[in-house]
């Protein structure tokens, strides 16, 4: 009886072209992870910045109805 211990090696997908795992050196391969980090980054900032953007305009619109109320009295 044996047991076969099969595992799937990884694929790197780099400009559209699939990369098995084994082809890549070692420095592309943290190459291609620390990529993958920063677009990750960018992308959590891109979102952080679109929420602050909405929450900027909602206090103007409160502040510019709160002056027009008293330019009103």
């Amino acid at each position: 009886m044996t047991i076969e211990n099969k595992t799937e090696e990884k694929i790197f997908t780099i400009n559209d072209v699939e990369y098995k795992e084994s082809e890549l050196s070692q420095d592309t391969k943290n190459d291609v992870i620390i990529l993958n980090d920063l677009k990750q980054k960018k992308l959590m900032k891109t979102i952080e910045l679109d929420q602050t953007t909405m929450l900027i305009e909602s206090y103007s619109k409160r502040i510019d109805k709160a002056i027009s109320e008293i330019k009103k009295d």
